[in-house]
């Protein structure tokens, strides 16, 4: 069963420091979601399985620090995956893109999960300052 996080960690570890394919897509995460943040995983609830070994589990997080878009201090958000993925561990720091729909937050995918190193973050920010504000169609929802 993969684990988001390694995935995160190895997809560092194979581009380099910050190869410019790790940053494409870092940039594409932030670009192509409205909401983008360092957040850290409270509680995780699985809400139901379907089809496949899938599930829709909740993720309650705590925002550290919000990259694009306005969150809440605390909120919900849906993560559907495999039987046994997680999004990262409880009180781990990880930085997220989100969508909305309904109302509802929910996380746009694998490629939108990064370990939120120093360098990761200064990047997000500067690729965050760099898009249209008044954008509202957005590739990964």
């Amino acid at each position: 069963m993969k684990n988001f996080t390694l995935l995160c960690l190895v997809t560092i570890l194979s581009f380099g420091a910050l190869g410019e394919t790790f940053l494409e897509g870092l940039a594409l995460s932030i670009s192509e979601t409205p909401y983008s943040a360092i957040i850290e995983p409270i509680s995780y609830t699985t809400h139901h399985e379907i089809e496949n070994h899938e599930m829709i589990t909740i993720v309650r997080a705590k925002m550290i620090r919000s990259i694009r878009g306005s969150l809440a201090q605390e909120f919900d958000f849906i993560v559907a995956s495999e039987i046994g993925d997680t999004l990262g561990k409880i009180g781990e720091p990880i930085l997220i893109s989100f969508c909305e729909f309904d109302e509802n937050f929910y996380f746009a995918g694998v490629g939108s999960a990064f370990i939120p190193t120093k360098n990761i973050q200064m990047h997000a920010e500067r690729i965050a300052k760099n898009v249209s504000k008044t954008q509202v169609d957005y590739d990964f929802c």
